[in-house]
């Protein structure tokens, strides 16, 4: 990441404060805080996120596979199409360049004169993802035709995860969801049809349950299921407090 390569916010943290620091992917976290809200039995959850960026979460037996080096669920970055224009990794046809909402805002603006809605908006400063999806739930030609084509590679992308990986549930979240439901529709019919029916036949495709602050909950989770393993407690209980012990139990759950 341009400006923090290298950098450990973790490590920083910890030597700071002296406590226990996890950090992890936001999409790895909203992931776990969705699978914590499912009723009991818990099934395995494939979140996927459509926001200013694209990507996934996977979270199994209430684990997140999070990859050798945490870079599981980049599925922003798939190569769909070829489109030249450029993604913010350096490459060309990924996918957040026809699903991202950075992209998407760069076409709208660049499409704004053949929509009055977009035209209207453009008068009072930069578009927005506001914007967006005002414009979305206005009917405008324009933002419909990029949304659109949108879910079709998302739903593209979901498929072939869906017949690979076989969760009980595949969960749609981020900002796309402000835009109305044609979104998660195009994702479920597509899953549905395209998949074989031993995968999609008890299949839940649906929209997150939670609010916006569902990163924030599953990054809670993180912590909590980390720092109260029976090894953790054993190391930090007997002084009440896990402060002062951050590097040890870091060690013992990664």
């Amino acid at each position: 990441m341009p400006g923090w390569d290298g950098f450990s916010p973790r490590a920083w943290l910890r030597e700071r404060y002296d406590a226990p620091v996890w950090a992890d992917n936001h999409v790895h976290v909203m992931a776990l805080g969705e699978w914590h809200e499912q009723p009991q039995p818990r099934r395995d959850l494939l979140f996927i996120e459509v926001g200013v960026d694209v990507g996934a979460g996977l979270v199994v037996d209430g684990h997140v596979l999070r990859g050798e080096r945490g870079g599981a669920g980049a599925i922003g970055h798939i190569r769909v199409s070829a489109d030249e224009t450029r993604c913010r990794c350096g490459k060309t046809g990924c996918l957040e360049v026809t699903a991202g909402g950075w992209a998407i805002l760069l076409k709208a603006a660049e499409r704004a004169a053949e929509s009055p809605t977009l035209s209207r908006m453009l008068r009072t400063g930069p578009l927005t993802l506001e914007d967006i999806g005002v414009a979305a739930r206005e009917g405008d030609p324009v933002v419909e035709e990029l949304l659109q084509r949108a879910a079709d590679d998302v739903s593209a992308v979901a498929s072939s995860l869906v017949t690979f990986i076989n969760p009980g549930e595949v969960v749609l979240g981020g900002g796309v969801l402000n835009a109305g439901p044609r979104f998660l529709k195009t994702m479920d019919a597509a899953i549905k049809a395209n998949g074989p029916e031993l995968v999609t036949e008890r299949l839940v495709v649906r929209p997150s349950s939670l609010s916006d602050g569902y990163g924030i909950i599953g990054a809670a989770r993180l912590a909590l299921d980390s720092i109260l393993t029976p090894p953790s407690l054993a190391r930090w209980l007997p002084s009440r407090t896990p402060l002062a012990h951050g590097a040890e139990l870091q060690r013992i759950v990664r």
